[in-house]
This record gives structure tokens, sequence and C-alpha cells, in this order.
């Protein structure tokens, strides 16, 4: 208790400093702090597969490709229509899971395959409660890299457009 005194106590000696002198406190322009703007995925599939990472809830759109948003669109507005989630929308496809371990991002690993200059693939490997193993399928699409197909490589095993594409259809 005696704590807590002290510390209202300690906090209100600057509004009591001020009321002691004769003059005004001079109003000062409040600090303006703006969010760094997020940063686009570069022109790079390495940066656009992190993009993913850590998990996003709703701040911008993925970098899909044109078939997949189309694939994934159409899975969120059966979603939206049954008031429920569907195939592809029922779990973080980025960690293949509905939870995330505690400190799985410190087990994050990204790496390169094979190219050819408008598609290629990124392995992705980390620790979610099991040991989990993605490849990211990207294209050079309208001149950027996007993510066209994601796919496990552990069980559960799966196809993220087949999983949109079957949630789509879910009645």
């Amino acid at each position: 208790m005696k704590r807590l005194f002290f510390c209202i106590a300690f906090a209100a000696l600057p509004h009591f400093a001020l009321a002691q002198t004769s003059e005004p406190p001079k109003a000062e322009a409040p600090a303006v702090v703006a969010p760094a703007p997020e940063p686009e995925p570069a022109n790079d599939p390495m940066a656009v597969v992190r993009w993913f990472y850590p998990l996003r809830v709703e701040t911008s759109p993925p970098p899909f490709s044109a078939r997949l948003q189309k694939l994934f669109e159409a899975a969120d507005a059966n979603s939206k229509k049954l008031n429920a989630p569907v195939a592809g929308l029922d779990f973080g496809f980025q960690v293949n899971s509905q939870d995330t371990e505690p400190g799985y991002e410190k087990t994050l690993r990204f790496t390169p395959r094979r190219s050819d200059g408008k598609r290629t693939r990124v392995r992705v490997t980390l620790r979610n409660y099991r040991a989990v193993e993605l490849i990211y399928d990207l294209v050079f699409e309208n001149g950027r890299w996007v993510v066209d197909d994601v796919r496990s490589t552990r069980e559960p095993r799966w196809v993220l457009s087949r999983l949109y594409m079957s949630g789509a259809k879910e009645k």
C-alpha cells in the first residue's frame, strides 16, 4: 500500500511543480508518430514469401497470383455465405495449423529452389508443434513475383489451390 501511495505521489510531482510557477506552461505541439508503412514485398521471390511471416490478419491483400486470388475470393465468399470457415480458410496455411507454438518464428528457414525466370520455388521449414515443410510456387506476373500455390510436403499434406476450390464448393 505504501508503494502505491509513493508511486501516485511521485507521478503527481510535476503537476504540483507546474502549479507553483507564475507563468502558465507553454503548450507544445504533440509529437506525431506515424506508423511505418508496411513495405511491399520486393521484386524478389524470397521477400515475397517472407511477407507471410509473421502471420498477418487482414492487413493487406496477400501477394497472390490472379489465379490463386480468384480461388481465394471464391472460398471466402462461400465462407461468408455459410457463416463458417471452409477448406483453405480454416487454418493458417503458413504454419500448417490453426495455432502457433510460442517461438515458432525462430525456427523459420527459407531456401530458394529452382527458377527459370518466370517460375520459381521457395522451401519454408519451421517447427510448429511438429516439423513443417511448405513449398511456395511463385510466378512472375505483371512485373512482379507472386505466390501461385503453396503445398505441404508433410502430413497433413495439401495443396492450397485445391483447398480453396473445395472451400468454394462446400455446402
